[in-house]
């Protein structure tokens, strides 16, 4: 498995996006990504980890991007079944640029107006154009809306095309919400105000839980039910029917020797 983890740069045929988080459902021995839905066309649903679009490393299951209404405060989300799980380590669950820090998602607090202090942003188009995490801070609150744009003492905050899905979370690694727009279309024209989703109303949507290296006895599927985990385009349907096939296919021996021609 490549080392997919969030603020990671993912690619769709719709472009580059960054992902957001690992997430799992209660009761099911999967783990998937979490993104935004504007990323991913509604056809073509396989993710990669880079542009040539080698190798899929997950497959969207779900999707929403309500964006488009009046007030423009609904979801864009997506999530993507990781198609090899019990190949991930601890290392894809550390955040891109945080040298070992990983999300904490036991208790997901609502934004609140200067409650976090600083807040911190893992857009991976801002990260390769600025080589480090983006800080900012709170500006704006409405409904499950907030903006992030620059704190006082720090450099400029900027996003770009590209960072939708990005992590924004408090110091400490509590996952607030995720980046879904910008008024930036470009990739190195940078906007210093970043829209975010809070992340609470996300999980509620999809049913999903925050998937941490911590709690993976409740998503790692066992090795033993796979039949070959390094095939990332592998589905365990098409096994099923080529077991019925062989299963019910007659093998017949030849008949004669084959005849010697030497």
């Amino acid at each position: 498995m490549p080392l997919l983890r969030p603020g990671q740069t993912i690619y769709t045929t719709h472009g580059r996006s960054t992902m957001c988080c690992f997430v799992y459902q209660h009761g099911r021995k999967d783990v998937f990504i979490l993104m935004c839905g504007h990323a991913i066309e509604p056809i073509k649903v396989d993710v990669y980890d880079d542009e040539n679009f080698s190798v899929a490393i997950a497959q969207c299951i779900g999707r929403v991007d309500t964006m488009e209404s009046k007030d423009r405060t609904g979801l864009d989300c997506a999530i993507a079944k990781v198609l090899a799980p019990e190949m991930l380590k601890e290392a894809n669950f550390q955040i891109e640029g945080e040298r070992g820090k990983a999300l904490s998602g036991w208790n997901l607090p609502q934004p609140t107006m200067n409650s976090h202090g600083n807040v911190c942003f893992s857009g991976s188009s801002a990260r390769q154009m600025n080589g480090k995490i983006q800080i900012g801070q709170i500006t704006e609150i409405k409904d499950n809306i907030f903006k992030v744009s620059s704190q006082e003492g720090y450099e400029k905050f900027q996003c770009y095309q590209g960072d939708s899905g990005a992590t924004v979370y408090t110091a400490s690694g509590e996952l607030l919400g995720m980046h879904i727009r910008s008024k930036s279309h470009s990739e190195t024209i940078p906007c210093e105000e970043g829209v975010i989703h809070a992340i609470e109303p996300i999980f509620s949507h999809f049913q999903v839980q925050l998937a941490t290296w911590e709690n993976k006895a409740e998503w790692m599927p066992d090795v033993s039910d796979k039949v070959d985990p390094f095939n990332f385009d592998f589905r365990e349907d098409e096994f099923d029917e080529l077991m019925n096939n062989i299963n019910n296919t007659e093998i017949k021996a030849p008949l004669t020797e084959p005849e010697n021609k030497d």
